[in-house]
């Protein structure tokens, strides 16, 4: 498989709030897609995405900025963040491990590039016990709905492009993970 330039689709990215952090997700589109349709697209499908998990989610997620960066560029354009979701869980219900968490959701185009999707701020409860679905931390198809319903909106997302310019085929499986970089600034206080 060639390797691709990180800028060789055009991207959007959207930086959200969720338990206090900051934290980005890009979305992918189609070489040859204008700014407009791109744009559209994006800002749907990530809001369709988070929608489907807004029952792990805080209740103080917000979208806070975005920007469109054109194929063959680094240079960003300011767009219009998603339209809102909203989290059902209480913020004070969260602990520093699950302000840590995220949820990934991988696969592959079509041609071997990879995608990947993170959303951050979840709560599943692992170490909870009894052992449920997340002791594991990891999601089979048919454990969870909220989990099925966001992988299904990625699925469904025809205008979603791996760095390689193809569809990607999305895993069956998504994992819960504590994350390093975040776990280090837990650590030192911040």
């Amino acid at each position: 498989m060639p390797d691709f330039a990180p800028n060789a689709t055009p991207r959007y990215i959207a930086g959200y709030n969720s338990v206090g952090r900051q934290h980005h997700v890009t979305m992918r589109v189609f070489r040859g897609t204008s700014m407009v349709d791109g744009v559209a697209a994006a800002r749907s499908m990530l809001h369709d995405f988070f929608n489907a998990v807004a029952s792990s989610l805080p209740n103080d997620f917000t979208w806070t900025d975005a920007v469109w960066i054109p194929q063959d560029s680094d240079i960003s354009v300011p767009a219009d963040p998603p339209p809102a979701v909203t989290g059902a869980q209480l913020l004070a219900n969260f602990s520093k491990q699950d302000s840590i968490t995220h949820l990934t959701f991988s696969g592959k185009g079509t041609a071997g590039g990879k995608v990947s999707f993170k959303i951050f701020g979840v709560q599943f409860d692992p170490d909870a016990l009894p052992a449920g679905t997340a002791s594991d931390f990891i999601f089979h198809a048919g454990e969870v709905a909220t989990i099925d319903a966001a992988r299904s909106v990625l699925d469904g997302e025809s205008n979603l492009a791996a760095i390689d310019n193809t569809h990607p085929i999305m895993r069956s499986s998504v994992t819960l993970k504590v994350n390093d970089h975040w776990l280090k600034k837990v650590r030192v206080g911040s």
